[in-house]
């Protein structure tokens, strides 16, 4: 026979708070933000003692922030998930209307144009959108359940991603619009088709590629390996004879002869720099590279055990720019 109490304590468990909580993912939250913490007190430490009233700091600064999201967790968790579902548009609204202000009323740091300055608290709008974009995303999986192979679904959830990505590229910040394509996924897990991830793949790689060999020969080397592909497959594999083959070929070389120009005319200086140096096109250890290589001696001269916490040489000296951002993992 079922027992009453017990039923009365199962449901009083469901509608409590803290018997709904993941704990585990909590756990995960709690260890990277201490690591995060860690890492950020140790790439600022200096001998004067840091007070914890300094806001200036930018470990206080975080460690504040950290407190007050987990002290406000509680209100968080008790709001009904049916209330962000409702108005996860109203928020992805006012995130598009708060990057759409950038261009009127941002200031510009480092060549971009993405932060509003407040009473000395500096606010990055892409940082919102990531949430809201992330939230109405999840309230149309919700609503389409197994129809995102759709067409209509698909590119209803495609634009609503694609929007906050040219808002920021062009403000320009191609490092913040990067972090939406991981959306695409959370999309593939839910369904989408698994080849438009190989195509972003493969994209990269005759995109890299271009950059290195020349238009010429990745033109030449993508027709013999996609030919010879097809020749080896023809008896094995019939199925490949139904794929657009000749599409896939003239896309191919149609891309790395666009590459240049992609290169030359989208991207800013400082992105170009950037891939030259990583690729090995320039070498500039005193000026572009100068970040780069500073943060690869910063690593090099820990080794894999590091030199101690607080001890590195790299980071005690402010060798390393931009440490305690960019650049936070030759501390760790």
């Amino acid at each position: 026979m079922p027992n009453p109490y017990l039923e009365r304590l199962l449901q009083s468990m469901n509608k409590n708070v803290f018997f709904r909580l993941d704990w585990f993912s909590l756990f995960l939250y709690l260890l990277l933000m201490t690591c995060g913490l860690i890492n950020i007190y140790s790439s600022t430490y200096n001998e004067i003692t840091i007070s914890i009233w300094d806001i200036s700091s930018p470990f206080v600064k975080q460690l504040w922030i950290f407190l007050i999201c987990f002290l406000t967790l509680p209100f968080w968790m008790s709001i009904k998930p049916s209330f962000f579902e409702h108005t996860s548009y109203l928020f992805y609204a006012l995130s598009l209307l708060s990057l759409i202000g950038l261009f009127f009323f941002g200031q510009t740091i480092s060549g971009a144009t993405s932060w509003y300055f407040i009473g000395g608290f500096g606010l990055q709008p892409a940082e919102f959108a990531k949430i809201t974009t992330s939230l109405v995303v999840a309230s149309n999986l919700s609503t389409i359940q197994n129809d995102i192979r759709q067409r209509k679904s698909l590119l209803k959830i495609a634009l609503l991603v694609a929007l906050p990505i040219i808002l920021i590229l062009f403000q320009p910040d191609a490092g913040s619009a990067l972090v939406f394509l991981g959306l695409f996924f959370v999309l593939i897990r839910e369904g989408l088709d698994i080849r438009i991830l190989y195509f972003g793949i493969g994209s990269i790689f005759l995109f890299i590629c271009t950059l290195l060999y020349g238009t010429e020969i990745v033109s030449l080397g993508s027709t013999a390996l996609l030919f010879l592909t097809y020749l080896l497959s023809k008896r094995k594999y019939p199925r490949i004879q139904k794929t657009p083959f000749l599409f896939i070929l003239g896309a191919c070389v149609i891309f790395t002869h666009s590459v240049h120009f992609i290169f030359n005319s989208v991207f800013e200086q400082r992105h170009r720099d950037r891939f030259n140096i990583i690729l090995g096109l320039e070498t500039d250890s005193q000026g572009i590279g100068y970040n780069i290589n500073q943060s690869k001696i910063a690593i090099g001269s820990g080794g894999f055990s590091g030199k101690g916490f607080l001890n590195g040489t790299q980071t005690k000296g402010d060798f390393v720019p931009e440490q305690h951002t960019d650049y936070i993992f030759s501390t760790l």
